[in-house]
């Protein structure tokens, strides 16, 4: 049988959602055949096939292993408003399509301009950049975000902005 993907979505077409909290399921395809679906872990299935013919007692089954892919992450706004010299300036920057809550962030490539910051927000998966731009330019950096994982590793992204700050 080569077929395991098309099998699962056959018997278990809500996929994880339905099947995530269950530790082993067997199924009977046949007098000679047995199908074994153990989760690993929340969203990553092992598929056992394998036959009940006792002359492959030894080596029964062949693992093949199911890992749901997880969607990029998004962040709002593309741009950044310009700000002004010794004006306070603030703008909110976040993060959608996350499965789980964001867990961190850094500034991964460039500099703020002096006099200001990034702080997550606490219970939200936004990032507020704020504070008093001291001088006027062109500021490139890269944010660079990682969300909590459920047995898996959680997803990650960047995001490159430029802030113009002017006289």
């Amino acid at each position: 049988m080569n077929r395991p993907l098309r099998i699962f979505d056959l018997l278990f077409s809500s996929g994880r959602e339905r099947w995530s909290n269950n530790l082993v399921v067997k199924l009977g395809l046949g007098c000679f055949s047995v199908i074994c679906l153990l989760c690993v872990c929340s969203g990553c299935f092992l598929l056992w096939m394998g036959t009940t013919d006792w002359s492959q007692v030894l080596f029964p089954f062949s693992p093949v292993i199911f890992q749901p892919t997880r969607g990029p992450l998004a962040f709002q706004p593309d741009l950044l408003p310009s700000a002004q010299v010794g004006q306070e300036y603030s703008a909110k920057i976040s993060v959608l399509q996350n499965e789980t809550p964001v867990g961190g962030f850094t500034l991964s490539e460039g500099e703020l301009p002096a006099g200001m910051t990034l702080e997550q927000i606490a219970g939200e998966d936004t990032i507020l950049l704020s504070g008093i731009p001291e001088q006027p330019g062109t500021y490139s950096f890269t944010v660079s975000v990682w969300c909590y994982g459920t047995n898996v590793s959680g997803q990650t992204g960047e995001q490159k902005y430029e802030l113009l700050v002017e006289e």
